[in-house]
């Protein structure tokens, strides 16, 4: 088997409180050859690590084309199945055509041991959407034709179903239900939602279509769809506010064995309003609504909130407000960008240049609590001709700024926060070395691991960095790589993966005129 060693050195978090943080040592990383190649002029829009099993995995990859002609243009998707003992790889692109007829793909779900892939096929005469799945066989990798009907999305004659869109497939905690939530879309732009909610059989336990509360007004958005393991379907509305020109949210919840929703107003105390934010349990089986806010009319952060309500939404037993001090907003500024954030916020003006925190999903932590790690995000298209083609298409500028990174206890009240500076600024293809991973061991330290660069594109002076909070939020970093510069510019962040306590899959990336090859190895922690 070809592999070549390099040196991956991490760094130790030792306390007095005696944590006993994990890290890399000094250790023989494994590469195999390169498994797969996007096609020349496609770039890698996303990917996904399905299932592992020893040194056997399979990644779903997704490319676009690099100048993005239609915006809703899925691209290839392809199954990836390789082996890094035998170097062996199998490709199975995805299909979405048979006697079925012409299907749209949506989601792939792993329940187990499992891979669902969920699709659905428009039904004119039945005025509905029928919804297929079928499952994807690991070894080896094939289509099992088992594909079947398992449901139905119905628009009848208020809207003329032009267009199935967000469709979402979530599971809860314990992996007993599925949530299938969407919308339906014509040309008038008229919208009917809907969720169903699927046992562990893919059996419809109820359903729920056209009859959502509406909260009066235009311009509704339905986001932050959660199922718990109760089968209650909790959602966020939110709503602009024409007349005082803000937006209000609302919490939602479908009970499980009633028709009766429960909606709830979002009032932050102080006047505050919600911005980015998720739904999601603690381990008390608590609902927890969680997120950044600010004042009306301003989309940049102030500090973040955390409501607990029992379960239902029947009461509120917690409420957490927290702003950032003035030296947490402008860590890692220099002094005069400092001075012009502060002079802004100082006169309620906007001040985060409209970037936004994507907030990742909550990390569960032993102590019962959990952390969310949040970074501060922006994508700007430029319009542009492509030099082989005459129509025009989008380049993609990627921004990726600070990571934030919340701990709360059990109870839904902040323990700690912590900021890490970054500033990322990739266009196309760099995206692919952006942005980071984040992982938490056994003992609740958090590991983050990004890429500093140099100019908008990868250069020999781009830096791999790991930062380590350990449970208390104490941090330290170290430079990664810092003797190696082939691999210091072709390491991916993005392609970190926790396969177990001490195992981890790395990915280097080489784009090209070619393609965008990858090169997958793994690394065993003490």
């Amino acid at each position: 088997m070809k592999t070549r060693t390099l040196v991956l050195i991490l760094i130790s978090v030792l306390t007095v409180t005696d944590l006993y943080a994990q890290y890399f040592k000094e250790k023989d990383i494994k590469w195999a050859k390169s498994q797969f190649m996007a096609r020349r002029q496609d770039v890698l829009a996303n990917h996904e690590l399905l299932w592992q099993k020893g040194n056997n995995f399979i990644i779903l990859y997704n490319t676009k084309p690099a100048y993005e002609y239609n915006g809703d243009e899925i691209g290839d998707v392809y199954f990836v199945q390789m082996n890094l003992e035998t170097e062996e790889a199998t490709h199975l692109k995805l299909k979405l055509k048979d006697e079925n007829g012409e299907r749209h793909w949506h989601r792939l779900h792993t329940i187990g041991d499992t891979i669902y892939m969920f699709s659905t096929a428009q039904n004119k005469k039945n005025s509905t959407f029928d919804i297929f799945v079928e499952t994807i066989n690991k070894e080896p990798l094939e289509y099992s034709n088992d594909i079947r009907k398992i449901g139905d999305i119905s628009y009848g004659g208020n809207v003329a179903g032009d267009e199935l869109t967000n469709f979402i497939v979530t599971s809860s905690p314990n992996k007993e239900f599925l949530l299938l939530s969407y919308a339906i879309i014509d040309g008038n732009k008229r919208i009917n939602f809907g969720i169903q909610v699927l046992n562990k059989n893919l059996e419809v336990v109820w359903k729920r279509e056209g009859d959502f509360p509406q909260i009066e007004g235009k311009d509704i958005r339905l986001e932050n769809y959660y199922i718990d393991n109760d089968a209650n379907v909790y959602f966020t509305q939110n709503r602009f506010d024409g007349s005082n020109k803000i937006e209000e949210s609302y919490l939602n919840c479908f009970p499980a064995n009633s028709q009766n929703p429960v909606v709830k107003k979002i009032e932050l105390q102080g006047g505050f309003h919600p911005l980015s934010s998720l739904i999601f349990s603690n381990s008390k089986g608590n609902v927890i609504y969680s997120g950044f806010y600010s004042f009306s009319k301003l989309e940049s952060a102030l500090g973040v909130y955390s409501i607990a309500y029992s379960l239902g939404l029947k009461e509120v037993l917690e409420q957490d407000i927290r702003p950032f001090d003035d030296s947490f907003i402008t860590k890692g500024l220099s002094e005069k960008e400092a001075k012009n954030v502060l002079e802004n916020k100082a006169k309620n003006k906007d001040f985060n240049d409209n970037f936004a925190y994507q907030m990742g999903r909550p990390i569960l932590r032993n102590d019962g609590g959990y952390s969310i790690v949040a970074e501060n995000k922006k994508i700007a298209i430029q319009k542009s001709k492509s030099s082989s083609m005459s129509a025009m298409g989008n380049i993609i500028h990627y921004h990726f700024n600070d990571i934030i990174v919340l701990t709360y206890d059990e109870k839904g009240k902040l323990k700690w926060m912590q900021k890490i500076p970054k500033i990322q600024k990739l266009t196309g293809h760099d995206a692919l070395f952006g942005s980071f991973s984040a992982n938490i061991d056994s003992h609740d330290n958090i590991y983050i691991v990004f890429k500093e660069h140099s100019g908008s594109s990868m250069s020999a002076k781009a830096l791999p960095k790991l930062f380590t909070l350990d449970s208390s939020g104490n941090n330290s970093s170290q430079n990664l790589f810092e003797d190696n510069q082939d691999l210091r510019k072709e390491f991916a962040p993005l392609l970190i993966h926790k396969l177990s306590e001490s195992k981890y899959l790395l990915g280097c990336i080489r784009p090209s005129r070619r393609g965008t090859p990858i090169e997958w190895g793994t690394i065993d922690i003490e």
